[in-house]
């Protein structure tokens, strides 16, 4: 009741910040059924979604500031899209 503000867990286990302030998740089933699919929708289901503006203020009111500032990683998979123009 008193003292920090807490995070949900399952926020920052199933989707990424971007610095620009968007969120990103993975595809619903990429790991499902890949016998049934074929090639091409199993890369297409690789790929990771960006959430919209609404669902993005909703994430961010879910987090402590922690997550809510830019985190510098050697050889971010993700350097490319933390840029508005980019994405």
């Amino acid at each position: 009741r008193f003292g920090k503000m807490r995070h949900v867990h399952a926020v920052t286990n199933r989707f990424f910040r971007l610095a620009n302030g968007r969120w990103i998740r993975p595809q619903c089933g990429r790991y499902k059924r890949l016998w049934k699919k074929d090639n091409r929708r199993n890369t297409r289901l690789q790929e990771h979604v960006i959430c919209t503006r609404t669902q993005s203020q909703l994430l961010d009111k879910m987090v402590n500031p922690y997550y809510k500032h830019k985190h510098y990683y050697v050889n971010d998979p993700y350097e490319a899209y933390h840029k508005w123009n980019n994405v």
